[in-house]
């Protein structure tokens, strides 16, 4: 029964996942209008930057707004929360420069990897956005979605230290170093945004929902960092396993 309860959970997750990707946001219009009509690439890559701003002032207006949906305590939470994360994202944001660029400058070329690191970039405030405004609609809707289905065991955060260090070695020089803090800010954002969200869903005493919620943090954090590492391999910058 419960099993079954968890699928049926999982399924209207699902759904409305679903719903929400159906209806095209304008920016990602706005992106999408901007590289069909892009005289080069260099037109392309302010574009998107220039959307990438536009993403983060949506953030700072959904920020803005669940602040003030929220109690004293959920309002610390989420102001540790974002502090974090925006530590970690210009961080995150500097790394991937550096990273879309020596593959661009080992490969002799291809301004594609330009274009790639540009949007690598805006995805940071476009996923965040849309995060914070996910908790705005539930909390104005008095909502909260359903869990999804639990899941076994924790990620080895050893792996995950592993291609930070893989992609510091890729890079060389101060970036062994500047690899090793994009960690550290990962780890407290991750910890940060798990409390929040424990905190959200009414599950701070929960220890399996925050296990799982840290896991599913990390297998994302995990997901991208092995396409960096692709990448990487792609470009002859790390040898491939």
């Amino acid at each position: 029964m419960v099993v079954k309860r968890a699928v049926a959970l999982g399924l209207l997750s699902l759904c409305f996942c679903f719903a929400c990707s159906a209806a095209t946001h304008p920016l990602d219009a706005e992106l999408e209008k901007c590289k069909r009509d892009g005289e080069d690439t260099w037109k392309t890559i302010e574009c998107v930057d220039a959307v990438r701003e536009k993403w983060r002032e949506e953030l700072g207006r959904s920020c803005d707004e669940l602040m003030d949906m929220l109690p004293k305590d959920g309002q610390l939470l989420l102001r540790n929360g974002q502090d974090a994360w925006e530590q970690w994202a210009e961080a995150e944001s500097k790394l991937l420069s550096a990273i879309h660029m020596a593959i661009y400058d080992n490969l002799d070329g291809g301004k594609v990897w330009l274009v790639h690191g540009a949007t690598a970039r805006m995805d940071l405030f476009r996923e965040r956005a849309l995060e914070i405004a996910a908790y705005v609609d539930e909390r104005r809707e008095g909502e909260v979605l359903a869990d999804g289905i639990a899941v076994d065991e924790p990620l080895d955060d050893l792996l995950i230290g592993k291609r930070h260090e893989m992609i510091g070695s890729a890079l060389g020089g101060r970036y062994k170093s500047d690899t090793a803090r994009n960690l550290r800010l990962w780890e407290k954002h991750r910890e940060e945004e798990v409390a929040f969200i424990a905190w959200f869903r009414g599950k701070t005493d929960d220890d399996a929902f925050v296990r799982r919620t840290r896991f599913e943090m990390d297998a994302a954090r995990l997901k991208t960092l092995e396409s960096l590492v692709k990448n990487l391999q792609s470009a002859f910058l790390l040898p491939r396993t």
